[in-house]
């Protein structure tokens, strides 16, 4: 793509610093520096997206960003993740029955499947007829089928 489009390394590039503000096993510290060095790049500032993006991502909104590098055994997650957590644990606690591994598989599975079908991007596959050619007696055959019979 970006032999295509030469444009679009710095895109690339910002779109790799970012994601490493938030990698696992830094400090906050680290992260906040990496932050300021994106923030003050002037190619970055340079382009007005990359600037409007930048803004976003202001001192006190990040703080709360990097809330999990503070702990170890965090995982980072992000609204869609809390949001669907939320939900199942609604779930889990007006159906008391879904306590076991299995159940609360098959509670997921469930809510997905749910989700995908409602889904405005979703399209079935079209059902085929299925042909039962292998239970169509030949015309031949009918003398010997009613004998048996």
């Amino acid at each position: 793509m970006i032999t295509i489009a030469p444009e679009l390394a710095l895109f690339r590039r910002f779109n790799q610093q970012f994601y490493r503000l938030f990698e696992p096993g830094i400090t906050k510290q680290c992260a906040r520096y990496r932050r300021t060095r994106m923030v003050h790049h002037a190619e970055y500032q340079a382009n007005a997206f990359l600037a409007k993006a930048l803004k976003k991502v202001r001192k006190d909104v990040f703080e709360k960003m990097i809330v999990f590098l503070g702990w170890e055994n965090v995982d980072r997650t992000n609204n869609h993740v809390e949001r669907n957590n939320r939900v199942f644990r609604m779930l889990q606690k007006t159906r008391y029955k879904r306590r076991k591994a299995h159940t609360i598989e098959k509670a997921l599975e469930l809510e997905l499947y749910t989700r995908m079908i409602g889904h405005p991007l979703y399209r079935p596959l079209p059902i085929e007829e299925p042909v039962l050619t292998e239970f169509v007696i030949p015309f031949e055959d009918l003398d010997t089928q009613k004998m048996a019979a």
